[in-house]
């Protein structure tokens, strides 16, 4: 049920509302009754079926075989909307079950479970079958188990003995291969069933047209040679879904039916005449719906099923489930959801005397029935795949298992799928009722989950002893499908699986399709109602296969039970209380359970084992055990029973009541928070409400308040918002803050001893403000005020710009305190209204703001967050390509950097022969760019691998960014290397670019060379269009001749070693006419050489040949392919034509490059043996100049070889008779008294090195040797 989380907006109730929240508050009564009661039915009976009879062995008829290439085909579950039956649906949160069976698991003692754990059968069932869902159904009898699956053909059923560890397949057929008329095409959904107490088989699919349920009753308990009666049965509608069970008793005492659910239409309920089908007589069925459950587009109940060897009592009628979430189905309102229950009391001597009545609705705890929605087929993952698989929410799954014990009990259980978390993990609700029509109670339930994996498509049974077992599918995105199963004891703590989950089949790939099960089947044997026998959908690759296993609990069954035992006890002081039994009559009782409730008659919980002290003695001394875990003013009720440690279990001894004395220290009876709720005011507010409690020992109740923002949170002094409340309602508009999700749980404490019971029962809202706005975060205390922090962020800015962040308050009575915080700790000393951080990175701020008179503190509903940078940001080098030129050369690009600070942006390369590439001086080949390219030139080598990296520098902050991108290249020379020089691959549809088409006198109406894209006749290893000459359309002679020419290609490259043609061709031969003839020609400036020849016989594949003699050095090379007297009923076809090129080509060094000055310009001019230097004097003016060479290159010795001093200030100089050889120099400005110039930009490893402008006119930086004086 949901009605809990619904977050309902109830605009405009104002100041008066939330006064009357804070005063109290009682949930609305419900306006359903929730009583039995008869429904009105309309009875539709068919007209008598007569069957048809099969006399003979059923191996003489075979099942389909699918091979891969075979169609897949799937089944389709119907859909049938129901208009506005939708509702919108909000997630829950946690199960409530979930943490109960989360903890039995974490406590479960290490080896538990015995030889339950341990198949005794685990084989491979029936394979993929091309069909999809496969919908496996099995059913175990006294000598044979039948399995069922659906097939590309209607299903097929497969016939085992029960031998261990495998057993053999006896038969295998096509259920259809049964049937007659629209019976004998099936169409799938099987239901395999061993009818016990008549001790025949019943096997059951619809067919594939007319909507028929096709059923087949054994004649025999001989499944293989004993024959069968094959039912036809039409369905007003086509019956979706149909689930079987047998109920062999009705209202007059007779055969009783098989009772089948089905989805046709809605929700249908079929009663079959089971006492004339087992007796092969004409049978009819009776049919009647049960009401609609909005929401769901597919839905169906299921039918009870009966195990063991008691029927049930006579008269009883058949019994029909569903479950029903109260929030999305609607329905009479319940403190938690419902299971529904329909009663059929059939009468087959005068069918209109049958009544259908709805039983009381039993109340369950909490389930949320939406994954993934109502009605999508895609929910749980798998991996490595978007394909989800089908939850099948809707239905209580196969079987509803019904026993009659032999002590009297009777038993229902089932399971079903629910959400767990809010957030589409599926997990699987159990339960078991107790008591028979009309009386039935919830005995226990449970929800199966311990860990994030999805648990659904499960199948229940409950054995002899009253253990039960429980089968699942399991799946995650780290999950491949598999099965699975565990279980529990009858005397384990209720509501829990104590067994170790066990391995069924671990998957070990993902399902192609999204449809799953859709169900599973579990049974009983009823050779000893201990063994349980499963079968289900699991993936070893992408299509399904079944597995099938039996496995059962070492306590179950035995053949001499030990005499029921006698109890006495009393209290023999405070807090205890003593009981006393006398020792079993049986030499093999090992051990005595100590069971206790709170109730008359239990349900109840072990407590204690006593171990027998004279085992193999009967009737020997009486046995003693104290409770100390009492509570003075409680009523215990206590029963013991005389156990052999396994299945042998004495009836429970008669009960006795005692009540304790001394301190009662138990926590309230308290059911926790049951709706939260969203009224829609200005201030963000949430409505929690709550049953009331009820104390245990003797004081009142008050209430204790958890929130969060995080669910499944654990409550603690940390969350505690609010306690002692007396009524059963709160007002939450304490610092919520619109939009977000809040999560609560309520506590109950009992004012005479203080304990506060433990539920973790956690529902969730989200506060808004009228209508759906945004609503202002408040306070309960009516001084303090709104704040609002300005700037609101987020923000991003340089360090050391601010901002300053101020708290503006609205409403309220000063005066206040202020406290700021920094990432959710207090910054100290900083209490004012205002506050200027200065933190590097980012940061998260907010104020605590508190009036004088109030108690608690209120503060922005929203963090500001600033991030506070110094660098600025860039992504790194985009590209560094090798241009291939005569000298070696990389071109490198990057995006343009930005940053927040005053700037201005620059770029500094580095270049390094290893990965990563350290940032140093020795690294750097240029400093201080200002554009988002360079082209490297400087002293690269060919084939030399080199890795490049770039960084940007902020000017103002001197700070560098720490992008992390290398990019590597290998110069080399002009066409070097093996390249695909030139490629014709015929794309285009309309033009076959430069080739040269002619043809052969005609006349004809094909066959000349043209573009084409057919399969059919596309060459090997070609994919797309294709040149083809196709003579297919051409009956008239002569016959067709035609040429594609190539144009010419250029082949004159240095360093040129070998040219390769290849081409993929399919030459389609005719052996009539063996004038067809066709070539692969090259031009070779001179005459056209034959490379290839058609042959006698087809050709499709890709040819390769060496063409260097023909091509190497030649301007005008070509190639063509000739077709020449083609056949009218033959082609040619040719595609990716490719010349293949070898070339040694290198780059040689270039080691020169342009000098230039500070943050100016430089030019060189040769003027005979010397040069012309000319600068920007005008941008860093200066008194003088200084020329400085040598070593330039290396920025990490700066190694001088002299310089020239003084050259002026009018910015060009002649230099006379520099040293012979490669020059590296640069102009720097003096002062005129010593001091030059900055070489480079200081703290960012941006150095000159004399191959781009340092972007400065600084003062001195370095001072290498031979520097001007």
């Amino acid at each position: 049920m949901r009605g809990v989380n619904r977050l309902v907006r109830v605009v405009g109730l104002g100041a008066v509302a939330l006064a009357a929240i804070a005063m109290g508050s009682t949930q609305a009564e419900s306006d359903t009754a929730n009583v039995p009661s008869v429904v009105p039915i309309v009875i539709d009976e068919s007209a008598p079926v007569t069957p048809y009879r099969f006399d003979g062995d059923v191996r003489i008829f075979s099942a389909p075989v699918w091979n891969p290439g075979d169609p897949i085909r799937e089944i389709p579950r119907r859909f049938y909307p129901k208009p506005g039956s939708f509702p919108i649906h909000e997630p829950e949160g946690s199960d409530p079950l979930v943490s109960a069976q989360q903890q039995a698991t974490q406590d479960r003692p290490e080896g538990a479970g015995g030889t339950f754990t341990t198949p005794s059968r685990n084989f491979s069932g029936i394979g993929f079958t091309g069909v999809t869902p496969p919908d496996p159904t099995g059913a175990v009898g006294p000598n044979h188990y039948i399995q069922s699956v659906n097939a590309g053909g209607g299903a097929v059923i497969r016939i085992y003995d029960k031998a261990e560890p495998t057993p053999a397949q006896l038969a295998e057929f096509s259920l259809d291969s049964l049937g007659s008329a629209q019976c004998a095409a099936g169409l799938g959904d099987p239901i395999v069933i061993y009818d016990r107490h008549a001790d025949r088989w019943m096997l059951s699919e619809f067919s594939s047209s007319g909507g028929n349920l096709c059923m087949y009753v054994s004649q025999t308990p001989d499944p293989v040679s004993g024959g069968w009666f094959a039912y036809q049965f039409n369905a007003p509608s086509f019956p979706d879904y149909p689930k079987y069970g047998t109920w062999p008793t009705d209202a007059n005492g007779a055969d009783g039916s098989y009772i089948v659910t089905a989805n046709d239409g809605g929700p249908g309920i079929y009663a079959m005449d089971r006492g004339n089908m087992l007796a092969g007589n004409a049978a009819t069925f009776i049919r009647v719906t049960i009401p609609n459950l909005p929401g769901f587009g597919f839905e169906a109940p299921t039918p009870a099923d009966l195990d063991g060897s008691v029927v049930p009592p006579s008269g009883a009628p058949a019994i029909i489930m569903r479950h029903r979430d109260t929030e999305v189905h609607a329905g009479p309102a319940a403190p938690g959801d419902l299971l529904e229950m329909w009663t059929f009391d059939v009468d087959w001597v005068d069918t209109a005397n049958s009544v259908l009545t709805q039983e009381t609705s039993i109340d369950v705890a909490d389930f949320d029935s939406s994954l993934c929605g109502l009605t999508s087929f895609n929910c749980f993952q798998q991996p490595g795949t978007g394909t989800t698989l089908d939850p099948l929410r809707e239905v209580i799954m196969f079987r509803l298992q019904y026993v009659h014990h032999f002590d009297g009990v009777e038993t229902l259980v089932g399971s079903f799928v629910v959400d767990i978390d809010g957030a589409n993990t599926g997990g699987v609700r159990w339960f078991e009722l107790r008591g028979g029509t009309p009386n039935w109670t919830l005995y226990q339930e449970g929800t199966y989950s311990i860990d994030t994996d999805n648990r659904w498509m499960s199948s229940i049974a409950i054995d002899q002893s009253q253990n039960i077992a429980l089968a699942y599918n399991v799946s995650s995105n780290t999950q491949f499908p598999s099965l699975r199963y565990t279980g529990r004891l009858a005397d384990d703590t209720l509501g829990t699986m104590t067994q170790t989950e066990s391995i069924i089949f671990d998957g070990t790939a993902s399902n192609s399709s999204n449809r799953y099960g859709d169900y599973s089947h579990m049974s009983l044997d009823p050779v000893d109602d201990c063994t349980f026998w499963f079968t289900g959908e699991a993936n070893a690759s992408s299509q399904w296969k079944t597995q099938i296993t039996s496995f059962r609990f070492e306590a179950c069954g035995c053949d001499l039970f030990p005499a029921t035992p006698t109890l006495a006890g009393g209290n023999n002081g405070d807090n205890r209380v003593d009981l006393d039994w006398d020792d079993s009559d049986l030499a093999t009782v090992t051990k005595y359970r100590v069971l206790r409730s709170r109730t008359a008659g239990g349900p109840y919980d072990v407590i204690a084992e006593v171990a027998d002290t004279s085992p193999g003695v009967a009737g020997g001394l009486s046995y003693m055990f104290s409770d100390f875990d009492v509570h003075g003013g409680i009523d215990y009720h206590y029963v013991v029973r005389a156990s052999d440690g396994a299945a042998c279990n004495s009836p429970r001894s008669n009960e006795i009541m005692v009540t304790a004395t001394g301190t009662c220290m138990l926590g309230p009876v308290f059911g926790g928070v049951n709706l939260v709720d969203d009224p829609e005011f200005g201030v963000c507010t949430l409505e929690v409400f709550w049953a009331p409690a009820t104390p245990e020992c003797g004081g009142s109740a008050t209430y204790n308040v958890y929130r969060s923002t995080v669910p499944g949170f654990a409550p603690g002094a940390g969350n505690l918002l609010a306690s002692g409340i007396t009524d059963t309602a709160f007002a939450d508009l304490s610092q919520l803050v619109d939009g977000t999700f809040y999560f609560y749980i309520v506590h109950a404490v009992d004012t005479a001893n203080g304990v506060e019971d433990e539920n973790i029962t956690e529902l969730f809202g989200e506060p808004a403000g009228v209508g759906g706005a945004s609503c202002t975060t408040g306070s309960a205390c009516l001084d303090n005020p709104f704040v609002d922090v300005n700037p609101e962020g987020p923000l991003t800015v340089c360090l050391g710009d601010g901002p300053t962040l101020t708290a503006d308050l609205a409403s309220g009575t000063g005066p206040y305190t202020f406290q700021w915080i920094r990432d959710g700790v207090l910054v100290p000393g900083e209490n004012s209204q205002s506050y200027t951080p200065e933190d590097l990175g980012v940061h998260t701020y907010n104020v605590r703001v508190s009036a004088l008179t109030c108690s608690d503190e209120v503060f922005d509903g929203l963090d500001t967050v600033i991030d506070r940078v110094n660098q600025p940001f860039f992504s790194g080098l985009t590209s560094v390509i090798n241009t291939q030129g005569s000298d070696c050369t990389v071109d490198i690009q990057w995006n343009t950097a930005t940053t927040v600070c005053d700037g201005p942006v620059t770029y500094n390369l580095y270049r390094d022969t290893t990965n990563p590439v350290a940032i140093t001086h020795e690294n750097l080949i240029v400093g201080g760019l200002m554009g988002t390219s360079y082209v490297d030139t400087f002293d690269l080598v060919d084939s030399q691998t080199y890795f490049y990296t770039a960084k940007a520098v902020d000017f103002s902050t001197s700070q560098m960014d720490d992008n992390t991108v290398v990019l590597a290249v290998t110069p080399d020379g002009p066409n070097n290397g093996i390249q695909n020089h030139y490629l014709e691959g015929f794309t285009d549809a309309m033009v076959i670019n430069d080739w040269t088409i002619t043809t052969g006198p005609g006349p004809h109406t094909c066959g000349e060379w043209a573009i084409a894209s057919g399969v059919a006749s596309r060459p090997v290893l070609s994919s797309g269009n294709y040149l083809i000459a196709d003579n297919r359309c051409a009956p008239l002679l002569p016959r067709t001749s035609t040429t594609a020419t190539s144009p010419a290609i250029n082949l004159v490259i240095a360093g040129l070693q070998s040219v390769t043609l290849q081409v993929n061709i399919r030459f389609d031969y005719s052996a009539v006419n063996t004038v067809e003839t066709g070539t692969i020609e090259v031009w070779d400036g001179s005459q056209w050489i034959v490379l290839w020849n058609s042959p006698t016989a087809d050709v499709n594949q890709q040819m390769s040949f060496d063409v260097t003699a023909y091509a190497a050095n030649k301007p005008n090379f070509m190639v063509r392919f000739d077709y020449q007297n083609a056949a009218t009923d033959n082609y040619y076809s040719v595609d990716n034509v490719t010349l293949i090129t070898d070339v040694i080509s290198v780059c040689n060094t270039e080691a020169d490059g342009p000098a230039s000055v500070s943050r100016g310009s430089l030019s060189v001019t040769r003027n005979g043996t010397g040069i012309d230097v000319t600068w920007d004097a005008t941008t860093c003016t200066a008194v003088n100049y200084n020329l400085l060479y040598g070593n330039l290159a290396s920025v990490s010795t700066y190694a001088l070889q002299g310089s020239v001093c003084g050259l002026g200030s009018s910015g060009g100089f002649s230099w006379n008779s520099p040293a012979a050889g490669n020059i590296y120099f640069l102009v720097v400005p003096t002062d005129g008294a010593g001091t030059e110039g900055s070489w480079g930009l200081t703290n960012t490893f941006a150095e000159r090195n004399g191959l781009g402008a340092s972007n400065e006119c600084g003062v001195l930086v370095k001072n290498p040797t031979n520097i001007c004086e």
